[in-house]
């Protein structure tokens, strides 16, 4: 499919309303914030919206995180941890659920939108087009082929730029310049389909995760605004991507967030902690420190790691190419984390080799 075809007449010459299977990802901001505008856009129909059900987001999580969830600690250790990852708050599932069932629009779970019963209710809905936004599986190529305009993906990035797993993460810790969002055409290429649609919103040298993030899903109802009109638009085309400009991440894993202050440049680090929100971390003797807040790299040099100076309690280190002030920190395990000016953040068995 390289274009939109045209939509079905009512008699009169009125256009019917597009028909969407909407797959919503309730668990995420990114995912319930496309909600309301489909509602509200007198040009869409809702034929239905999929959930996932709560086993499959715990395979998701699983993926997510690279824990097993099997037994409950580590099943609600993973719940914490996709929850700052997504924004989630546990209700928010239920509110989805209630806002489908006053505006009477059919409930769909599904533990697998990949098997054969299911593709047939899928297909059974008589949908133009199928929706993603944030759904915690990828979607086969038998799924793919059902709806007669199509499968489209909400992707909250500038594609080409952060294909794959956490785009908010990786656009900041890579050091993208801007970001925003994207609606391609879903293929059996992750997040390589053309283009019919994109935002884009701004991303500063001091935003964190959370603040891009929440630029981002401000931008879901004109990005979403936009898609609808490139549909609706006779003989439009998608845009091909192109490859040569392409990013690829993978899940960010726990060593993704680890500090190395004799390995990364100042302006690495200070990307590294904006994109953990809180996350990022280095040891010293056998305790990891989080650390929350950090400022932006400042002129200086020294020896990456040492603490060159105290800054009214907050350490001033040395990384490579540059001085960062550690704005706020504490021990993973609690207790304050206490510095002291000469001394050496790096663990044993760290340092130049």
């Amino acid at each position: 499919m390289t274009d939109a075809s045209s939509t079905a007449q009512r008699p009169g010459g009125d256009r019917a309303p597009l028909r969407v299977l909407f797959f919503c990802g309730e668990q995420s901001p990114w995912g319930r914030a496309h909600l309301r505008p489909l509602l509200e856009d007198p040009r869409v129909e809702l034929a239905g919206v999929v959930l996932a059900s709560e086993t499959r987001w715990a395979v998701f999580r699983e993926k997510l995180t690279g824990e097993p969830a099997r037994a409950s600690g580590a099943l609600g250790r993973a719940r914490q941890y996709v929850g700052r990852k997504l924004g989630r708050r546990e209700d928010h599932a239920g509110d989805v659920r209630r806002l489908l069932v006053e505006r009477d629009v059919p409930l769909i779970f599904s533990h697998s939108v990949n098997a054969k019963a299911d593709r047939r209710r899928f297909r059974d809905t008589g949908a133009d087009i199928f929706f993603s936004a944030a759904y915690p599986q990828i979607f086969g190529r038998l799924l793919l082929g059902l709806p007669p305009r199509g499968a489209y993906n909400s992707h909250p990035s500038l594609l080409p730029r952060c294909r794959g797993a956490h785009p908010v993460f990786w656009a900041i810790a890579s050091g993208e310049r801007r970001s925003g969002g994207t609606i391609h055409l879903m293929t059996a290429e992750l997040d390589r389909g053309g283009i019919a649609a994109q935002q884009e919103v701004p991303l500063g040298d001091d935003d964190y995760h959370a603040d891009l993030y929440a630029r981002l899903v401000r931008a879901v109802p004109g990005l979403l605004r936009r898609f609808v009109d490139w549909l609706l638009l006779p003989g439009a085309e998608l845009v091909p991507q192109d490859d040569d400009r392409a990013t690829f991440f993978t899940n960010d894993r726990r060593e993704d967030h680890r500090i190395d202050w004799a390995g990364m440049d100042a302006a690495r680090i200070n990307r590294l902690v904006r994109a953990c929100d809180g996350n990022a971390f280095f040891s010293v003797g056998g305790e990891e420190i989080l650390v929350r807040r950090i400022s932006a790299p400042g002129p200086g040099q020294g020896e990456p790691g040492r603490v060159e100076a105290m800054d009214g309690g907050r350490p001033v280190v040395a990384a490579r190419e540059g001085l960062l002030t550690i704005e706020a920190c504490e021990a993973r395990h609690g207790g304050e984390a206490v510095f002291e000016k000469g001394q050496t953040l790096l663990d044993e068995g760290e340092g130049p080799q």
